[in-house]
C-alpha cells in the first residue's frame, strides 16, 4: 500500500520520540481511527478544538516545550505507539482483498469522479450525503486495497457550509461573508457539578455559559454570556468553565459581555470584558492569565483581574487553579481566590481569601 502513503512536503518541528506524528497528520488514515484522532486531541484540547480538528495546523503552531512535555508522559507515549502500530500493519498488509481476489490491479489504477468527496471537516470539498458517501467509497477502497483515485475539484473557500439554528449564523452574516474561511463559532457548556468550600460548604448543580467568536475580527473579539454572579471569572479560551464562587448569594444573576483579546503569548494573555448584569447594571473588567501545563492532563492557572461594578464600585481579585483532568469531561479542579477587603481587613493585612474543590462535568454543543 506504498502509494497511499504521503511524502511530507514541510519537516514539523519534532522531538524524535514523536516524529511520525508528521507522516500520520498528513495521511487521512486517521480520520476513521477514533483512537488516532484522540492522541491528536490530547495534544492539547482546547488548540485541538479551535483550529476544527485539524492535526497539520496543530503540528505547526503547538509549541515545542508542550511537546517536549507530552514525549516524558508514559500515558501518551502508549497511545502513540498503539496507533502507530496500527498504522503501520494497515500500511503494510499483504494480504489483502484486493490481491487475494483481484491481482490485476497491481498495475492497474481506477479513476473515481466526483464533485465532492466528503473525507473530513478539515477538508471542506464537500456538502451533503452524496459527498459523504464518495467519501466513504475512499476509505473503503483504501481498507480494500484497491487503487482507487478520486478525481473532483479543490474549492478554494470550501464547497458549502451547513449550520444549525444558533447565534452563530446571524453573526456570520453580520459581521462577515458567510462564504469565507473565518466564520463565527459558538459553544454553549453545560456543566454540573459539585463543589467543596474551605467555609465548610456544599453546593451542587447546573450552569450554562455561551462563548460566541466573532468572525473576520482577527480573533480578538468575543460574545460571553453567563447565567450566574460569577463573570469577573468568565471564559479563558479553550477552557472548561469555573462554576459560581463557594457562599455566593444565589440570586439568580446573568451576564453578557463583549469581550477583547488584548494580547496573547504562548500560554499567557489579557483580555477586557464590559457588558451588563442583572437590573441591567454595568460592569467591566481587566485580567491577566497565565496557564503552566505540567502533563497533558494537569495544569495551573494564575488570573489577577481588576474590575469596576456598578452599586460596588472597583475591586480586584487574584485567582490561583490547580486542574485536573479525569476524562475528556470530567474535571478536578482546585483554586483559590484572593481579594482585598477594606471593610474587613484581616490580621497582618493579608486579604480575605476563599478556597474550594469542584468535581466538574461538561457537555458542550457546537
Amino acid at each position: 500500500m506504498d502509494i497511499f502513503k504521503t511524502k511530507l512536503p514541510k519537516p514539523f518541528d519534532l522531538p524524535k520520540r514523536l516524529e511520525r506524528l508528521g507522516e500520520l497528520a498528513y495521511n487521512l488514515w486517521w480520520t476513521w481511527q477514533p483512537e488516532a484522532a484522540r492522541m491528536f486531541g490530547k495534544l492539547d484540547y482546547a488548540m485541538w478544538e479551535r483550529l476544527g480538528h485539524n492535526p497539520i495546523r496543530l503540528l505547526r503552531e503547538i509549541g515545542r516545550t508542550r511537546l517536549n512535555q507530552v514525549a516524558k508522559d508514559k500515558d501518551y507515549l502508549a497511545l502513540y505507539d498503539e496507533v502507530i502500530t496500527s498504522y503501520d500493519a494497515y500500511c503494510n498488509e499483504t494480504k489483502t482483498w484486493t490481491r487475494r481476489t483481484h491481482p490485476e490491479f497491481d498495475t492497474r489504477q481506477i479513476a473515481y469522479f466526483s464533485m465532492e468527496f466528503g473525507l473530513h471537516e478539515t477538508l471542506p470539498i464537500y456538502s451533503g450525503g452524496l459527498g459523504v458517501l464518495a467519501g466513504d467509497h475512499l476509505k473503503e477502497a483504501s481498507d480494500l486495497d484497491l487503487p482507487l483515485t478520486g478525481i473532483g475539484f479543490m474549492y478554494a473557500q470550501g464547497y458549502f457550509s451547513q449550520r444549525a439554528c444558533t447565534p452563530a449564523v446571524w453573526f456570520d452574516r453580520f459581521f462577515g461573508d458567510a462564504r469565507a474561511e473565518d466564520v463565527a463559532s459558538a459553544l454553549v457548556r453545560v456543566i454540573p457539578s459539585i463543589q467543596y468550600s474551605d467555609r465548610d460548604f456544599t453546593d451542587a448543580g447546573v450552569r450554562f455559559k455561551a462563548h460566541v467568536t466573532l468572525p473576520n475580527l482577527k480573533h480578538r473579539f468575543n460574545l460571553v454570556v453567563n447565567d450566574d454572579t460569577d463573570e469577573h471569572a468568565g471564559l479563558l479560551p479553550g477552557e472548561v468553565v469555573r462554576p459560581a464562587q463557594a457562599n455566593a448569594p444565589v440570586r439568580g444573576d446573568a451576564s453578557a459581555a463583549l469581550r477583547y483579546l488584548v494580547s496573547k503569548t504562548g500560554q499567557a494573555g489579557i483580555d477586557a470584558d464590559i457588558g451588563l448584569r442583572s437590573q441591567l447594571k454595568v460592569f467591566a473588567r481587566l485580567r491577566y492569565y497565565h496557564t503552566w501545563t505540567h502533563t497533558p492532563v494537569l495544569q495551573t492557572r494564575f488570573t489577577q483581574s481588576i474590575f469596576f461594578r456598578d452599586g460596588e464600585g472597583f475591586g480586584e481579585t487574584s485567582l490561583y487553579e490547580v486542574e485536573r483532568m479525569l476524562a475528556d469531561n470530567r474535571m478536578l479542579r482546585w483554586s483559590n481566590q484572593f481579594r482585598p477587603s477594606v471593610e474587613k481587613p484581616t490580621r497582618c493585612g493579608i486579604p480575605a481569601s476563599r478556597g474550594r474543590m469542584a468535581l466538574e462535568n461538561e457537555r458542550r454543543r457546537m
